[in-house]
């Protein structure tokens, strides 16, 4: 056995790998394939069961809202309020906190169905916008 095979690769740029995929419009996590767990948020070892991350998987885009708030009076980097800052819990099952764009405040709701924004409607910030096949036009769904 060489040297070779006993060196873990680690992946040093999980961040860089998280926004790039972002900023082509699709969403990657990194998977740990000892635990089978997905990696929220994007590290570059599994906080499981702290294994190099040698895997990403490319997941679905769409989740649903799992908890909200408002902010009326957001930091200039986020643009003019108010925003909506969400736990989405992909349908792959990590909760992900992101941000809500192009509805109002009052359209959004716990159980809402979201898929990621296309890419280009936001700076490369993790966002989602209401997923109207599920929710219908208005974004209005059902509890």
């Amino acid at each position: 056995m060489s040297i070779a095979d006993t060196v873990e690769v680690v992946d040093l740029a999980p961040a860089e790998r998280f926004s790039g995929a972002l900023a082509e419009g699709r969403l990657e996590l990194p998977f740990c394939t000892r635990c089978q767990s997905l990696v929220w948020y994007p590290r570059a070892r599994c906080p499981v069961c702290m294994t190099g991350i040698t895997r990403w998987v490319e997941l679905s885009r769409r989740g649903t809202v799992y908890s909200y708030t408002v902010n009326r009076r957001p930091p200039r980097n986020l643009g003019p309020g108010p925003v909506v800052i969400a736990y989405v819990e992909l349908d792959e099952g990590p909760r992900i906190l992101a941000q809500v764009v192009g509805v109002s405040a009052d359209a959004v709701h716990i159980g809402a169905g979201v898929e990621l924004a296309p890419a280009g409607s936001t700076s490369p910030r993790l966002a989602f916008a209401l997923d109207t096949a599920v929710n219908g036009r208005d974004g209005a769904g059902q509890l």
